[in-house]
Parts: structure tokens; C-alpha cells; sequence
């Protein structure tokens, strides 16, 4: 274990046993070691299921965990919780096939059309990284598309039923129906821009699917300095079902995981599963040139910050490269121990957000996270270009409501 991490805090035998079981199970691969400890738990007379169940929902692992008990401990499951578990993953497996036929339609069609794109995130990574279409939980489709597309993009979702249903205080720069596909789609865009935001949102009503086209992979709060040429030009291109598709290549697939993950605290904790099993699996990852390209884009705290999460929690193998960059990092150690410690009293009370950390820190921590002062000081400037976007919003409005009321209208 690497230095600065109070290894007390860490000492997971101490844990709730309901919350050390979730991290034991919540993986595609144990050592007899964790096996082991899986047992022990499990046969403990003072064991809560339904605390257990209910933050391996929140979490969004339970179809690892059902894998894990199937594979190690079946006989010492409740037979009710491990039928009742069955079922979840075979409506969860269903669902993710839908989503997954319905991405590789949209991609064709996209394809056919001359709009090109690279799918990330849901089904994509749920198949090349864990192997398996129902071990990952996920409810929407992320595709990046080049910015000048995006517009023909959202024409082809709606074509196929879906509406958009952006932000309305984004939308409402629009027009008055709140529409994105208009006659004045590229002011449309300029307008999401403004915002810093990375994408649009589209729903289809009838089947409940959601689309996300990206013409970025973060916010300019996340970070502006992503090398979005660059990613589509080290991408290439695999087939799934038969389909061809392009993908990410595994370093810029890892950084891309770890800068959303990092962005939202790593909640739920499905995330850190996913970089968990992508340092595990069979994808190989020039872990030099990872480092090199998160260092020149500004995130390589955020990389090292999810690994080390991984390696925490989930025994994940790391090379001398990556731990000796994160023994350089102070920082990386102390945030990834507060992280822990904030996903121990999330787990342990999955409904109750007060334990979610304060603004202070929140803001403290998306502070700590960028390595260069620069990153910090435009973190900053767009935070408070923000909250002035939402006073202004907020001041008209209430003219709006006041003028309407004076003059009787």
C-alpha cells in the first residue's frame, strides 16, 4: 500500500461486514484470500441482507455480486435472496440487450450517413472490458460525435422517434419550444457551449431509452484541455455483433473513465469497479504512455486517483510506473482515503443525503483534484461564470413575473 494512507482507516476487517462483503464481491475476479473472507462473513449469525442488498443497488453491482456468490458461496445464501438476485440480472441482461441493439442501429445509421462516431461508456464497456453484457449496470447511450455533426446527429434521433429534452435553462436560449433540431441549430450550439456543457439529451417516450451525443468528453469544469483531435485519431475500429464500430484505445478509454469518475466523487461505486476491471482485464495498457498523455492534458491526478481506488478496494494490480507516480502525488493518497471514506458512509446509509460532504468541500476536493494552477484557476473562473449565468436567469425571471403583475398582464 502506498504511503500517506492511514492503513487504521483502511483496516476493512473493521468495517460493517455488510460493506466489506460489497467490495469483496463486487468484482469479476477473488483470491482464495477473499474467497475466503467472503465465507466467513457470510456465515456470521448478525448479517444484514437488507442493508447489504440495498447499497449494492445504490451502488450499482449486483450483478457482480450474484456472480461472485454463484462462482464462491451459493450454499450460504439465502436461496430467497439469491432467486430474487437471479431475476434482477436477467431483466437487467434484457435491458442491456435492447440498448445495445438499439446503439448499433443508431450507429449504422449514422455510419450510412457520413456522421462519424465512437460509442463510450453503457454496453461498449460492459462488453469489451467485462466480457459480459449484464454485469454492468447503465441506463443511457454516450456517443461522441464530431462537433460539426451533432446537429445531423440529433436530426437522426428524432427521425427515430427520440425528443430532446436538454436542460430547459439551456434549451430556453433555443426558442420558445425548447427544441434543439431548429432553423437555428448552430446558434443552438454555440448557446450549450456557453454553458460549458458536452452534450445533448435525447429521450424516446415509448421504450424509455435515453441518447447522449458528446461533441465533448468532459465540461470545461471537468477539464478544457482534453485532446479531442487526438482521441479520434489514435481510435480504431472493433466489431461487436457483428457490427464495426470504432472505439477508444485503451490508455484514452482509461483517462476518459477516471475524469468522470473523478468529476462526481466516484459515486456510485460501479465506477471504480469499471477501472478495476480494465487494469485487470485482457485489454492491454501502455501504462507509460497513459501517464504521459493524462500529464499533458492536465489529469493525471485524476488517473492515478482512480487507479489507486482500485488497487484499494478492489486488490487491483498496479506496475512500479503507476505507484512510483502516486508515491510523487501526495495529494493522490490523501483524496483517495477521504474518497473512501465518503463511499463507507454512503454505503452505509444509501438513503440519507446528509451524509454527502458540503459545498466547501466538494469545492475543495474538484480543487485538489488538477494538478496545475492554471486547471484550479479556470476551475474556479467557470464556476463563478456559472453561478452568475443562474442569478441572471433567476433576476429575470422574477422582472419577468413582477413586470407581468404590475402592468396586468
Amino acid at each position: 500500500m502506498v504511503r500517506r494512507i492511514d492503513r487504521h482507516k483502511l483496516d476493512f476487517d473493521q468495517w460493517p461486514s455488510e460493506i466489506h462483503l460489497l467490495r469483496l464481491c463486487a468484482r469479476t475476479r477473488t483470491s482464495c484470500a477473499a474467497e475466503q473472507r467472503i465465507c466467513n462473513i457470510l456465515q456470521s449469525p448478525d448479517f444484514d441482507w437488507t442493508a447489504f442488498i440495498q447499497a449494492a443497488i445504490a451502488e450499482q453491482v449486483v450483478a457482480l455480486i450474484h456472480q461472485s456468490f454463484e462462482r464462491v458461496c451459493a450454499d450460504l445464501v439465502p436461496n430467497e435472496i439469491l432467486d430474487a438476485m437471479a431475476v434482477f440480472v436477467a431483466m437487467q441482461k434484457k435491458q442491456n440487450q435492447v440498448l445495445m441493439d438499439e446503439l448499433l442501429a443508431v450507429l449504422q445509421a449514422a455510419e450510412e450517413q457520413g456522421i462519424p462516431t465512437i460509442p463510450f461508456k453503457g454496453p461498449v464497456l460492459a462488453q469489451t472490458v467485462y466480457g459480459d453484457l449484464a454485469l454492468r449496470q447503465f441506463v443511457d447511450l454516450d456517443v461522441v460525435v464530431v462537433k460539426e455533426k451533432i446537429v445531423a446527429f440529433g436530426k437522426l434521433l428524432v427521425e427515430r422517434g427520440y425528443s430532446d429534452i436538454t436542460d430547459p435553462v439551456i434549451a430556453s436560449t433555443l426558442g420558445k419550444d425548447g427544441l434543439f433540431i431548429n432553423e437555428r441549430n448552430n446558434i443552438g450550439l454555440e448557446s450549450h457551449r456557453a454553458v460549458g456543457a458536452k452534450h445533448l439529451l435525447f429521450f424516446r417516450h415509448y421504450d424509455g431509452i435515453r441518447f447522449e451525443p458528446h461533441w465533448a468528453i468532459a465540461s470545461k469544469e471537468e477539464t478544457d484541455c482534453i485532446d479531442h483531435d487526438g482521441l479520434w485519431r489514435r481510435s480504431s475500429f472493433a466489431k461487436i455483433d457483428e457490427v464495426k464500430i470504432r472505439v477508444f484505445a485503451p490508455e484514452d478509454t482509461l483517462i476518459i473513465l477516471c475524469v468522470h469518475g473523478a468529476s462526481h466523487r466516484w459515486s456510485p461505486l460501479k465506477w471504480i469497479c469499471d477501472i478495476a476491471e480494465l487494469v485487470a482485464g485482457d485489454m492491454p495498457i501502455a501504462w507509460d504512455i497513459a501517464l504521459k498523455r493524462a500529464r499533458a492534458q492536465g489529469v493525471e491526478r485524476m488517473v492515478l486517483l482512480g487507479v489507486l481506488l482500485a488497487k484499494l478496494l478492489f486488490e487491483a494490480r498496479l506496475p512500479p510506473v503507476v505507484v512510483s507516480a502516486i508515491e510523487r502525488d501526495k495529494c493522490v493518497s490523501d483524496l483517495a482515503l477521504d474518497l473512501i471514506i465518503y463511499a463507507l458512509n454512503r454505503a452505509r446509509h444509501p438513503d440519507n443525503r446528509l451524509h454527502d460532504p458540503d459545498i466547501l468541500w466538494r469545492v475543495k476536493y474538484l480543487l485538489r483534484l488538477r494538478e496545475r494552477h492554471r486547471d484550479k484557476l479556470t476551475f474556479l473562473k467557470i464556476k463563478l461564470a456559472a453561478k452568475l449565468v443562474a442569478i441572471q436567469h433567476l433576476l429575470l425571471s422574477l422582472l419577468y413575473r413582477c413586470g407581468g403583475r404590475y402592468f396586468g398582464n
